[in-house]
């Protein structure tokens, strides 16, 4: 065969390629794309299953968590009688484990359980916690006695206390907000029930939203949001001078916690909303900022 006729076979022969190559391209692009579709999904899959098994973990963990009773010790009254003193005993456990369960590391012990009756309710000591032997007293009102409430808000205050420090190196004027933001939170939640909130307080909104969230995402996750906000507690980010704000970019990190993809954007949405939350005073170290 003579030069010409090979070049007329080979042209036979592979003269289509110009016309099928642009076809092989096409497929062969789509066929990345869909490649690195399916990566990404099998990311996000194993993600949110690690995610889930997060949860479950961290869910099991305070779910099967045993904690001993505490010891409770009776100042002479009569009114302490034999009925009450039960009672007293199991309301403090009851509140006492489900802190417990939660995560938070409680006293071991409490203070004295004594009787006011110049209506004062709470814990009263001249120092910080250290040992049940230091002149502390959680003080009853005598016509509160038989409210279960009356004790489990008074025994909160002593639990709040003994973790003050969390506090410290905060303003100075943030301090006993940030105390008393976490105290009426879980005394509420552990009743089941929203405590009336002074619309004249400065923090109103504040404790009226994180109601709203409870309501919006339930008891389980608020209460767990609310713990690691303390647990995770960074005294140097978001300096703000207004406490809500300064509390809200601390919530935003405990909340990432327990987050499950959806909550974060939504919370963040409303407490910008309620003039809550500002992004621009988050750097990019705080981990709040979504």
């Amino acid at each position: 065969m003579d030069r010409a006729g090979m070049l007329k076979v080979m042209h036979e022969v592979f003269g289509f390629v110009p016309v099928v190559m642009p076809w092989i391209s096409a497929a062969g692009f789509l066929l990345l794309i869909c490649l690195l579709c399916w990566r990404e999904r099998g990311r996000a899959a194993t993600a949110e299953i690690a995610k889930a098994q997060t949860m479950q973990t961290l869910a099991s963990s305070t779910q099967t968590k045993e904690v001993n009773d505490i010891r409770a010790v009776f100042e002479e009254s009569r009114l302490f009688t034999s009925a009450r003193k039960e009672r007293l005993i199991r309301d403090v456990n009851d509140f006492h484990q489900y802190l417990a369960q939660l995560g938070f590391d409680l006293p071991t012990d409490a203070p004295s359980l004594g009787v006011s009756h110049a209506g004062r309710c709470g814990w009263f000591a001249g120092g910080f916690p250290g040992t049940i032997y230091e002149e502390k007293t959680i003080y009853i009102p005598s016509e509160g006695i038989d409210n279960p409430e009356g004790i489990t808000f008074a025994y909160a205050q002593y639990v709040f206390a003994s973790i003050f420090h969390k506090f410290l190196h905060d303003p100075e004027n943030h301090r006993l907000t940030a105390f008393r933001v976490f105290h009426h939170y879980y005394c509420a939640s552990f009743a089941n029930r929203k405590y009336k909130i002074d619309p004249n307080s400065k923090i109103s909104n504040l404790e009226n939203t994180l109601w709203d969230i409870r309501d919006l995402y339930g008891k389980q996750f608020m209460d767990r949001a609310m713990f690691y906000t303390l647990d995770r507690w960074e005294s140097d980010i978001a300096k703000d001078a207004n406490f809500e704000t300064f509390f809200t970019a601390r919530f935003l990190v405990g909340e990432s916690v327990v987050d499950t993809g959806q909550q974060h954007e939504q919370i963040r949405k409303l407490l910008e909303e309620r003039s809550l939350y500002y992004a621009a005073d988050c750097s990019t170290e705080t981990h709040g900022c979504g």
